[in-house]
């Protein structure tokens, strides 16, 4: 797969399905017309430069703006390009991600 490279990312995608199939948004308690569902993951460096994701965490299933609030910026799949199955991060992006990492873990210090 590649060398982890401790940075994260919150991933949301559309699921095209209200509540009628999903229930209630897990963050409000709310119907949802349309939910979305976030999740947790971790990003890999290839041997040849590729940021990939990982499969992520279960996900979080809601209105676009809870979740939004409770992971603050999400990264839309519907954006990424993909290599087979694996999701690929602009190096920009990564960029991005691991320098707000650098600033969270210096803060912790």
């Amino acid at each position: 797969m590649g060398t982890p490279t401790g940075v994260t990312v919150h991933t949301v995608r559309n699921t095209r399905r209200g509540s009628d199939y999903y229930g209630d948004c897990e963050m409000c308690g709310k119907e949802c017309s349309e939910h979305f569902v976030a999740a947790k993951r971790h990003v890999w460096v290839r041997d040849n430069g590729q940021h990939i994701l990982d499969h992520g965490s279960g996900g979080t299933y809601g209105h676009l703006d809870c979740l939004t609030k409770r992971f603050g910026d999400l990264v839309s799949q519907e954006t990424l390009e993909r290599d087979g199955r694996a999701f690929l991060i602009p190096e920009a992006v990564f960029d991005d991600l691991q320098s707000k990492t650098r600033t969270l873990r210096e803060a912790c210090l």
